[in-house]
């Protein structure tokens, strides 16, 4: 490649995969070479996103509503988890205290603090209360989806990310989310469909610009490998 890889996408020089004769295979081996760590800096990127914004863009206003039971929730219930056992014991100092009242806006803004300042327990402890709040399941399951992105938990990440889409079809961070963990597992249509989703839906949305920004990215990835 020509450019660092922290330059972003744009004017990168990749190997072509036209050429032909002995050397096609090596070619071939550099230019899976080049996506693979590609593919490993814009996963090291999206680890460090903060929570979407929340609560001005309308997003959760058209969700869908949220039904108990079934096997998505006791996958839901087994991703948030393994979250838990990842972070540690959910500290009191993230939750509401007892008789305090916050609202969906509030829960979820203290969990960005929480998450910008380092203290992803509380961050969890922050989105748990939120998820157990009114009409909030979509902002809550996007908040612990980008969490367990962020450490790497990329199970839990993916079933939070599909959780969050059922309820607020097509949100910028939930597909993102789930095409980069589905792209790092090899499954080219189900991460091309979620990548073109994010591209698509943060396109004309600034506060979604490095979404969709790692989104072209991965998408180009999927073009030439």
């Amino acid at each position: 490649m020509s450019r660092s890889l922290h330059d972003g996408c744009e004017g990168w020089v990749y190997p072509m995969r036209t050429r032909r004769g002995p050397d096609s295979g090596a070619d071939a081996a550099a230019l899976r070479g080049s996506t693979d760590l590609v593919l490993a800096d814009t996963l090291a990127e999206a680890r460090r996103l903060e929570l979407p914004p929340s609560g001005s863009d309308g997003d959760d206003l058209h969700a869908v509503p949220e039904k108990d039971g079934g096997a998505a929730d006791v996958d839901v219930a087994a991703a948030i988890e393994d979250l838990m056992t990842t972070l540690g014991s959910v500290p009191a100092a993230g939750a509401p205290d007892e008789g305090e009242a916050l609202d969906a806006d509030e829960l979820y803004g203290r969990a960005a603090d929480y998450v910008r300042a380092g203290q992803p327990a509380a961050a969890l402890a922050a989105l748990l209360a939120l998820k157990a709040t009114p009409n909030a399941g979509a902002r809550a399951a996007r908040g612990l989806a980008t969490l367990a992105l962020r450490h790497a938990r990329d199970d839990a990440a993916l079933l939070l990310a599909e959780k969050g889409l059922s309820l607020a079809p097509g949100h910028p961070r939930d597909s993102l989310v789930a095409g980069l963990v589905e792209l790092q597992r090899n499954h080219r249509r189900s991460a091309q469909v979620h990548l073109a989703a994010a591209a698509r839906n943060a396109r004309h949305r600034p506060e979604f610009r490095e979404d969709l920004r790692l989104a072209q990215r991965a998408l180009l990835l999927l073009h030439l490998s």
